[in-house]
């Protein structure tokens, strides 16, 4: 004599244990669906609280921490800005936000130098001359560009976060190759294949 196992009302045990793990499974969606809208809801609470940055905060912020802060010769509100050899401009924008009116680079002779990547070695590089960048260098331009970064409540990037960013690379095998052949300079590894087939 065959025995079907029954659960309440009568109905087969399997078909109970499928509805009573159904009804979990729904209950289990629905408390995590709340949790997420909660979890929205703060989000875009505290993303609403987030006031942009002021100029004049800015520039209070900056005093505060150790910034030498110099009004442009002849400009009214832009200022250069130095700390740790390195130095910016910004300015005031039209709603009296922050603009960035010159990047972060590191101080030669007076000028802001552009930091150069050309694979083997980055470069510090002003309009009369270029020199190599060292670790001190780097390390200065970071922690500078960070700070504005906090004093502007601009955004961090993470590769920005890892390290130094250049301004130009310039890797020996790029620069040039879109150039037409002719107009691009010879390479020292083509000028050993031109000698070699000379020889032939």
């Amino acid at each position: 004599m065959n025995r079907r196992c029954t659960g309440a009302d009568n109905e087969p045990g399997w078909l109970a244990i499928y509805n009573n793990t159904a009804a979990e499974t729904r209950s289990s969606r629905s408390s995590r669906d709340e949790d997420e809208l909660e979890q929205g809801a703060i989000a875009r609470s505290m993303a609403n609280k987030v006031e942009a940055v002021t100029y004049d905060q800015a520039l209070g912020w900056l005093r505060d921490h150790q910034f030498d802060v110099l009004d442009a010769p002849g400009v009214s509100n832009r200022v250069f800005l130095k700390k740790y050899g390195v130095s910016a401009a910004i300015q005031r924008d039209e709603e009296g936000g922050i603009r960035l009116f010159a990047k972060p680079g590191y101080l030669i002779g007076g000028e802001i130098a552009r930091l150069v990547d050309k694979g083997y070695q980055k470069f510090l590089k002003t309009t009369k001359t270029e020199i190599p960048a060292t670790a001190d260098h780097l390390k200065a331009i970071h922690s500078f560009s960070e700070e504005l970064k906090e004093a502007t409540g601009s955004i961090s990037l993470y590769n920005e976060g890892l390290g130094t960013v250049s301004d130009r690379y310039m890797y020996d095998r790029v620069e040039d190759r879109d150039e037409a052949k002719p107009v691009r300079p010879v390479r020292p590894w083509e000028e050993k294949k031109s000698k070699k087939s000379g020889r032939q």
